[in-house]
């Protein structure tokens, strides 16, 4: 996939995929070999200091009593904030100028809406495709000969809750902003644009290519 994500996007946003793959690995350095022994030892060195927190917790001398444990964001939720921050390093924005129509009509011999309309998606979100087929992959290799199939799937419905819920808390705020300023100076510079990109983040591709295409890619392994 990445081969045609790197066609459709822009000329110069091309080494920006090299980036990407650069903080992949470091994300998922268990998926390279040279680097599973180190993700190895910082998994025991994470787990033996977790241990030594909680004896210090269940003695109470650690800072003189207890302490509110480290936050510590999930994968899942990083991923998300790397998918929609990958939308605006390809120089997207919120505003419809910011559209590239260059692509939309690579390969097409004529006029034909439902791919043009395919093509100009890919090629504005290449980023967060990219994103969103490189924790595919990522799911699909770890969860291979690992854990159950209904842990493998609970794992699926668990990224795709989160992935959800975001969206639709997102789009409910947006659905009240732009109802409470509908006479706004700027209802259809600002606000309609942003309004349709909600729409298209949430249909396109977080229920089209994020929830069936997700489904489609992993069935053969669960």
């Amino acid at each position: 996939m990445l081969p045609v994500l790197t066609l459709l996007a822009r000329p110069h946003n091309i080494p920006v995929f090299g980036v990407f793959m650069a903080m992949f690995i470091l994300f998922f350095p268990q998926l390279v070999p040279s680097m599973h022994g180190l993700d190895k030892a910082a998994a025991v060195a994470q787990t033996d200091n977790e241990q030594q927190q909680q004896q210090q917790q269940r003695s109470g001398r650690h800072c003189g009593g207890w302490r509110l444990p480290p936050l510590r964001p999930s994968k899942a939720l990083v991923h998300l904030c790397l998918v929609h921050a990958s939308f605006f390093a390809l120089g997207n924005s919120n505003s419809l100028a910011s559209l590239d129509l260059s692509n939309a009509y690579a390969g097409v011999s004529r006029y034909n809406e439902g791919l043009v309309g395919v093509l100009l998606f890919t090629g504005n979100w290449a980023g967060p495709l990219w994103w969103a087929a490189a924790g595919l992959a990522a799911f699909a290799l770890t969860s291979s000969g690992s854990g159950t199939k209904v842990r493998q799937l609970q794992r699926l419905v668990e990224w795709l809750v989160a992935a959800h819920l975001w969206q639709a808390l997102t789009l409910l705020l947006l659905s009240v902003v732009v109802t409470a300023m509908r006479t706004h100076l700027f209802i259809w510079s600002v606000f309609s644009p942003r309004y349709l990109y909600q729409i298209a983040w949430f249909v396109a591709f977080y229920l089209l290519f994020g929830t069936v295409g997700s489904i489609a890619w992993l069935a053969p392994i669960m």
